[in-house]
């Protein structure tokens, strides 16, 4: 089976992504034509070379990190450490470590010094900490869920 996921940053990127194999191609809106999805199960960004996603899928909520994928529990943590120059993303689960990431936030992904718009907040320019910030919040896990 596959879902469809937009993807964080640009309107006209989606990918395809088989949950159970962690198979995942990007795709162009445009491209994709009639083939474009009308909805989609999640989203995604491409961390330093690796696909980063939060989805859902089987009426529960998956975080992905490269070909590793965990379903959130009370049990999944999903934490960011260091600097915006060297991030570490790593999801764990109650056997240990799933997968771990080290990746950096191009200039572009920074926050504007200054920027006085009052909804920005830090995770809209960090993909892995806004899986982490979802990972944690069981009220934006029902929204993934439509449930809210």
């Amino acid at each position: 089976m596959t879902i469809w996921l937009q993807n964080n940053e640009k309107y006209d990127r989606v990918a395809s992504l088989d949950p159970a194999s962690g198979v995942f191609g990007e795709h162009s809106r445009s491209a994709l034509d009639q083939e474009s999805p009308v909805k989609t199960d999640g989203i995604y960004s491409i961390l330093s070379g690796a696909m980063a996603a939060v989805f859902a899928w089987d009426d529960a909520v998956f975080v992905c990190l490269g070909t590793s994928t965990a379903k959130l529990s009370g049990e999944t943590k999903v934490s960011v450490d260091g600097p915006p120059s060297s991030r570490k993303l790593s999801i764990e689960d109650g056997n240990g470590i799933v997968a771990q990431h080290q990746y950096s936030l191009e200039p572009s992904q920074l926050p504007i010094p200054g920027d006085t718009t009052p909804f920005v907040e830090d995770e809209d320019f960090d993909f892995g900490l806004l899986m982490s910030n979802i990972a944690s919040s069981d009220q934006r896990q029902a929204v993934l869920l439509g449930i809210d």
